[in-house]
């Protein structure tokens, strides 16, 4: 995808309110150098440095998906579940919302399972399967986990190797998911606020992610990282 150039970034990241840190007393020292200026209680990123991360984060995500291989979205912060499902769906990547798993990263052969099992329960209810087998309680109780396994793992159907990085939204909310690819060494892309420990991130993108439309105008040029 060709990139829009630094300015133009930075001129979008301002009108969506995407330069709104924490409070000071919130801030993460390793994010000092990335904040300029206070107003109110608030303090303000630097979006010149904001509008660079943006562009190396999607240069890297670009060159993974061109070599065909996999990232893993993941954010449990409601108002963005949708937006980053959508992103993920458009470029046919894996992903996990409402709830991180233990072990999506560190111990995949058992989610591996768990992904076999809600694909065999859905191909059963398609095939009709159930109404010929079970009662029509048991059918009540087989679609209740049906659900289950739906919110935790229908998103990790996609997931056919151990991804190439992990894309995050808010890393300090999700940090048992980034402490994973820590330990996995897979690089952590991240959308996050001041209070973000930036020794835990390779490419992180310092802005305000409780500003649903800066996560927006993010993950909506993420999701023009198609293969070429």
């Amino acid at each position: 995808m060709e990139l829009k150039t630094t300015e133009e970034i930075k001129g979008n990241l301002d009108t969506l309110g995407a330069k709104y840190a924490l409070s000071r007393r919130h801030r993460h020292p390793s994010v000092s150098k990335n904040i300029v200026n206070k107003k109110g209680a608030k303090e303000i990123f630097d979006l010149d440095k904001t509008s660079d991360q943006i562009k190396k984060a999607i240069e890297f995500l670009s060159k993974i998906v061109d070599d065909e291989h996999q990232i893993l979205f993941t954010t449990t912060r409601k108002e963005s579940e949708n937006l980053l499902k959508d992103t993920a769906d458009s470029i046919s990547m894996p992903f996990v919302i409402s709830r991180w798993i233990g072990g999506t990263l560190t111990n995949p052969s058992n989610i591996k399972k768990r992904v076999e099992h809600y694909q065999k329960l859905k191909k059963e209810k398609s095939d009709s399967s159930w109404e010929e087998k079970y009662t029509k309680k048991e059918c009540v109780l087989f679609q209740r986990e049906l659900n289950k396994l739906e919110a935790r793992f229908g998103g990790l159907e996609k997931m056919t190797e151990i991804p190439r990085a992990l894309f995050v939204i808010d890393p300090q909310k999700e940090k048992i998911a980034v402490n994973e690819a820590n330990i996995m060494n897979i690089p952590v892309v991240a959308v996050g606020n001041s209070d973000t420990d930036l020794s835990k991130i390779t490419y992180p993108i310092m802005a305000n992610c409780n500003s649903t439309k800066t996560v927006k105008y993010i993950l909506d040029m993420i999701s023009k990282t198609k293969k070429k």
